[in-house]
């Protein structure tokens, strides 16, 4: 019987990881501040603060983090960020022992034109449709256009 790999799993031991993006699903709508006090959802509020809210709190596994080059922020089935990663940075784990992870984003998201020079197989960029698939609210896929 054929093993079905979830996209958020790390391939079969032997074989590399790709370079991948993390693909993020979320309603436009929802936005707020948590409880320890960093903001989420689309805050309509400046790159500093999207950032963060942006980067908070992933389940990223310890052998993909060294090949996540970007984070695809999609709204109301819009991308509406690409976010670089830089794998090397910190990836501060969140309070509590969940495992979970704030992203080494860059300072500012890519521009349209930055992705299509950077990433040219991405096959998405900033302001095209992307719709969620049913059920997950993030997945990867990798960043030089080959299939996951």
């Amino acid at each position: 019987m054929a093993t079905t790999r979830s996209p958020l799993t790390a391939p079969a031991a032997g074989r590399p990881t790709p370079d991948s993006a993390l693909v993020i699903y979320r309603s436009k709508d929802k936005r707020g501040t948590g409880s320890d006090g960093h903001p989420y959802g689309e805050t309509g509020r400046s790159d500093a603060v999207q950032r963060e809210a942006d980067s908070r709190y992933w389940s990223v596994s310890k052998d993909r983090r060294p090949t996540l080059r970007l984070l695809v922020v999609v709204a109301g089935g819009v991308v509406c960020r690409i976010w670089p990663v830089d794998a090397g940075g910190e990836w501060a784990e969140e309070p509590g022992g969940t495992g979970k992870v704030a992203l080494p984003l860059a300072d500012h998201p890519l521009h349209p034109d930055e992705v299509q020079a950077l990433y040219p197989h991405l096959g998405i960029t900033v302001g095209d449709e992307l719709p969620s698939r049913r059920g997950p609210i993030r997945h990867y896929m990798p960043v030089d256009g080959t299939a996951a």
